[in-house]
């Protein structure tokens, strides 16, 4: 049954997209030109927001809708969506949909160190199955990338160590990191 609701939902999808990208007739029968391209990338005004780095003039003119705040910076490189989530997050106290995206472009721009802190400071903002479900799964990518590149140091077990210790205590109900934390301290003879 879902997937038959999957799969009008798609099809439901591609033919809005179809008859959106299609130009509209009027009572003449002439094609109307639609009113932007949207299959070239429009340039950015000067006095828009992200002309200018202006992201809190920029959640103020999204409304405060994290979605739409979403939809207006997809266009920045990774670093300046890392900083307009930011400024955001200090605007609106943050979200569990900001501190998941905000760890999501940390761990692909290679900080996955920032990327736990940032999970481990919303732990607290988890509320359903799902966003439990989606928390532990960024937490794990995130780990197992600082993991890995704690491991190529010299010092990497110290850190790594630290590292388990503190989500341990943050996260007591997550026994994959005692195990892990346990696992470490046993290969590093401790």
């Amino acid at each position: 049954m879902r997937w038959v609701l999957v799969l009008l939902v798609f099809a439901a999808g591609i033919g809005v997209g179809m008859y959106v990208s299609q130009p509209q007739s009027n009572e003449r029968g002439e094609a109307e030109v639609p009113l932007i391209d949207v299959s070239v990338p429009q340039p950015v005004p000067q006095d828009h927001p992200l002309a200018n780095g202006d992201y809190a003039r920029l959640v103020e003119l999204t409304r405060r809708d994290f979605h739409q705040f979403t939809i207006a910076i997809a266009r920045l490189d990774s670093a300046d969506q890392i900083r307009a989530i930011r400024v955001w997050n200090e605007i609106t106290g943050g979200s569990f949909a900001s501190m998941m995206r905000l760890a999501e472009l940390l761990v692909d721009s290679d900080f996955a160190r920032s990327a736990i802190d940032v999970l481990l400071d919303s732990a607290a903002q988890v509320g359903s199955v799902d966003e439990k479900a989606q928390f532990e799964a960024m937490l794990a990518i995130a780990v197992d990338r600082e993991s890995r590149k704690l491991m190529m140091r010299n010092d990497g077990f110290a850190y790594l160590d630290r590292l388990l210790e503190r989500i341990t205590l943050a996260l007591p109900e997550l026994p994959i990191y005692f195990l892990r934390l346990g696992t470490l301290r046993v290969q590093a003879g401790n």
